[in-house]
């Protein structure tokens, strides 16, 4: 303890002994150490300025940035909005003209069963009768589609052999038969058609002896009393019946059950039965 004292009065000793040098000392300390702190406060002044300037500019860019991603994202949100609005009315659009296609479409079938009800004086429930649970579909076929309803309604009142239309119809009947009479009048280009058309198929360009080997399919112990009682009854013949009647009234039921004209289930089964029974009718008559 007592020499760091010692040693610090010695140095103030010396100072004061050698006070002129000690004095210029002072004076050097006191001038360096006022340019160093005025260095020193402009160097901060300027690091302060340059922070600020770098915060600016930050600021700046980040701003800029926000604003070109604020503009980019708006329209980008724009462009997609309207892009998605497009679609959406597009879709409002089709849906709209498919819609309004269908209720034209109905009304228009509408109109159809209206007038026809009101041209052939019946009333729904008449129609139900004639037409069946459908009628309201068939009343609304286009012209050419509700000739051929009527035309398969006169080809089973044709060949009814066992009263079975008129049992349908009943006190319509008659109707029924003027409405057959009004829509065949009305589409006799379409008769005329048919009619060529069966012509060609039943007389032109089938030959029934070819086909049909009547004489010699059936021999004398092949016939069945039975059986043949049973094919004139599907023809609606008696033995009385010459062969052109026969072949007539098997032309007819070809018609109207043949395959390639009759697109119901059991055309097949039926023309098979009608094959079946000429064959039997043809090697009755030959004996």
């Amino acid at each position: 303890m007592v020499l760091p004292i010692l040693i610090v009065i010695a140095i103030i000793a010396i100072a004061v002994y050698y006070w002129y040098i000690t004095i210029l000392i002072i004076i050097v300390i006191a001038v360096v150490w006022h340019y160093g702190t005025k260095n020193s406060g402009k160097k901060e002044d300027y690091s302060e300025s340059r922070r600020n300037q770098s915060n600016s500019y930050q600021n700046y860019s980040q701003s800029d940035n926000s604003n070109h991603n604020s503009n980019h994202n708006s329209n980008h949100n724009s462009n997609h909005n309207s892009n998605q609005n497009d679609y959406y009315k597009k879709i409002k659009d089709d849906s709209y003209q498919k819609s309004k296609r269908k209720s034209r479409a109905s009304q228009a079938k509408a109109n159809r069963v209206n007038s026809r009800l009101d041209k052939y004086k019946i009333t729904p429930e008449d129609a139900k009768i004639i037409f069946g649970r459908t009628w309201r579909a068939k009343l609304g076929k286009q012209e050419w589609e509700f000739y051929y309803t009527v035309r398969y309604i006169e080809i089973d009142i044709e060949f009814d052999y066992n009263n079975r239309a008129r049992k349908k119809f009943g006190r319509l009947y008659s109707k029924v038969l003027q409405i057959i009479q009004i829509v065949m009048e009305e589409n006799a280009d379409m008769r005329e058609d048919e009619g060529k058309q069966y012509k060609k198929y039943f007389y032109d360009d089938f030959n029934w002896d070819d086909n049909y080997d009547y004489k010699n399919y059936h021999d004398d112990s092949d016939i069945d009393e039975k059986d043949v009682v049973k094919a004139f009854d599907t023809f609606g013949l008696t033995r009385k019946s010459t062969k052109e009647q026969i072949k007539s009234k098997y032309r007819e039921l070809s018609l109207k059950f043949h395959p390639d004209k009759n697109k119901s289930k059991n055309s097949t089964v039926k023309m098979t039965e009608i094959n079946k029974a000429y064959e039997i009718i043809m090697g009755a008559v030959t004996q």
